[in-house]
C-alpha cells in the first residue's frame, strides 16, 4: 500500500538530509565527471536548490561544477568525447544550468569548445562501426549537441542519423542494430537490449530527434521496422527475451534502467507516443503485466553484512522505482505508481540502514555496492529519485537517460 502523502514526503526529507551531508562531505575526493564522479552531486544540488529554493544547495552546486570545470583540459583528450567523457560530462552541466536559467547564456562560451571538439571528433569509422553507445559513443555526442544548440545541431543530428540508418541488419523479424563490444578493440558484435549501449537506446534517442527536426518519412519507416523486430522477437520467445547476448553485469536484475523487460516496455510506450501503433501499445503492457507478476529482488545484488541491496540508478532499485514511475507517467497504469512506491519503499527502508554503517560499508569498498557521489551507480543518482517523488514537476535531470519523454496529449 502507497504511504500517506505526508508520511512519505517526511521519509524521503530526512533521507536528502543525510544524501546532503554525505555529498557534501565527499565530493572533493571524487574523480571528475558525472557518471561516476562528482558531476553527479552537482546536477544533484542543483535539482535540490529547485525543489527547495535554499541557496546553499546552488552554491554547493556551483562550487563543485566549478572544481570540475577547472579539472577539464582540451589538451589531454580522453579516447570518446561522449556523455561518459569526465571533461565532456563536466561542461554538460554548464548547459543544464543555462537551461533552467541558473547560469547566464554567457557561460555557452565555456561549454562551447568542447561540444565543437565532440562533433569534430566523430570519426567516419565510429559511424560505419555504429559506435552508437550512448556515453561512450555518436549517441551520447548527439544529445550533447541538441542540448548545447538544437538549431546548429541538426546538421550533425542528420549525419548520425543517417549513419543508425545504413547500420541496420535485416531478417525476417525485421530490422535491428549490432553492437559493437567496448571498449571498442574487439572486432566482434552482439544484440544488445540495453537502454544505455543497445537497441533500445537507439530507438529512444531516435523518437527524440523525430520529435524534435523534420527528419523525413525514411526515419519513422525504420524505427518501426526495428520495433517490429522486438515484437517479433518478444511474440517467439513468449515475452521472455534472451538477455544473456546482452551486455548483462553480474549480479544485476532484469527491471532497471540498464536492461530488462522494463527498459523495453517503456521503449515500446514510447514508440505508441510517436507512432501511435496499438501493437506496440498491446506489447508494451504485456510486458508491464508481466513484471508486476514476477516483481522480485532476485538478481539484485545483495550486502548480506548489513542486509542492504544495490540502490543504484543504474540497475538497482532506486532505478525500478524509477522506470515504473516513469512508465506510469506514459501508461497511466495505477498498478505501477503502486510497484513504483513499493520499490521506492525499499529504496528508503535501504539507506536507512546505509546510513546507520556508513563508515564500516564504506571501508570495504565492495565492487557492485557503489555509494560516491556517482550519479549511476552512487548517491547522487538515488537522491535524485526521490527528489522526482516530492518535486515531481522538474526531472530534466532524466535526460541523459533518454527518460525525458512526456505523454502527447
Amino acid at each position: 500500500m502507497v504511504q500517506s502523502s505526508e508520511a512519505l514526503d517526511l521519509k524521503i526529507q530526512q533521507c536528502l538530509e543525510r544524501i546532503d551531508d554525505l555529498l557534501s562531505k565527499n565530493f572533493g575526493s571524487e574523480p571528475n565527471g558525472l557518471l561516476s564522479g562528482s558531476g553527479g552531486a552537482a546536477l544533484y544540488f542543483k535539482f535540490r536548490f529547485l525543489q527547495s529554493g535554499q541557496t546553499s544547495f546552488f552554491e554547493k552546486s556551483m562550487e563543485i561544477l566549478e572544481k570540475e570545470v577547472e579539472k577539464t583540459n582540451l589538451n589531454q583528450l580522453e579516447p570518446y568525447l561522449s556523455i561518459g567523457s569526465s571533461s565532456v560530462s563536466s561542461i554538460w552541466l554548464i548547459d543544464q544550468l543555462i537551461l533552467v536559467k541558473l547560469l547566464d547564456e554567457e557561460e555557452h562560451i565555456q561549454s562551447k569548445p568542447w561540444v565543437d571538439l565532440s562533433i569534430e571528433t566523430t570519426s567516419v569509422e565510429e559511424l560505419e562501426s555504429n559506435r552508437h553507445d550512448l556515453f561512450y559513443g555518436f549517441v551520447g555526442k548527439g544529445l550533447i549537441a541538441i542540448e548545447h544548440n538544437r538549431n546548429a545541431a541538426k546538421p550533425y543530428i542528420i549525419k548520425i542519423v543517417d549513419a543508425l540508418l545504413k547500420n541496420l541488419k535485416y531478417d525476417t523479424d525485421g530490422a535491428y542494430w549490432l553492437t559493437p563490444k567496448p571498449p571498442y578493440v574487439d572486432t566482434s558484435y552482439i544484440i544488445n537490449l540495453g537502454i544505455p549501449h543497445g537497441i533500445p537506446g537507439i530507438l529512444l534517442f531516435l523518437f527524440k530527434c523525430i520529435n524534435t527536426y523534420d527528419l523525413g518519412s525514411a526515419v519513422k519507416e525504420s524505427t518501426d521496422k526495428v520495433v517490429l523486430w522486438l515484437r517479433n522477437r518478444l511474440n517467439k520467445e513468449n515475452n521472455t527475451l534472451p538477455y544473456e547476448y546482452s551486455d548483462r553485469i553480474s549480479g544485476t536484475g532484469n527491471l532497471g534502467w540498464c536492461y530488462g523487460d522494463l527498459a523495453v516496455a517503456y521503449t515500446l510506450f514510447m514508440h505508441y507516443e510517436v507512432s501511435k501503433n496499438q501493437d506496440s501499445l498491446i506489447k508494451a503492457n504485456e510486458l508491464l503485466s508481466q513484471a508486476l507478476y514476477k516483481s522480485s529482488l532476485k538478481g539484485i545484488s545483495h550486502y548480506s553484512e548489513f542486509d542492504i541491496y544495490d540502490m543504484c540508478l543504474c540497475h538497482g532499485t532506486s532505478s525500478i522505482s524509477y522506470m515504473y514511475k516513469k512508465i506510469c507517467e506514459l501508461s497511466g497504469n495505477p498498478l505501477a505508481n503502486v510497484e513504483s512506491h513499493k520499490w521506492l519503499d525499499l529504496t528508503l527502508d535501504n539507506l536507512q540502514k546505509y546510513f546507520s554503517n556508513t563508515e564500516a560499508i564504506e571501508s570495504r569498498r565492495y565492487e557492485y555496492f557503489n555509494t560516491s557521489c556517482s550519479f549511476l551507480n552512487g548517491l547522487s543518482g538515488v537522491g535524485l529519485v526521490l527528489l522526482s517523488f516530492i518535486h515531481q514537476s522538474d526531472t530534466q535531470w532524466d535526460k541523459i537517460l533518454l527518460l525525458d519523454h512526456k505523454k502527447s496529449s
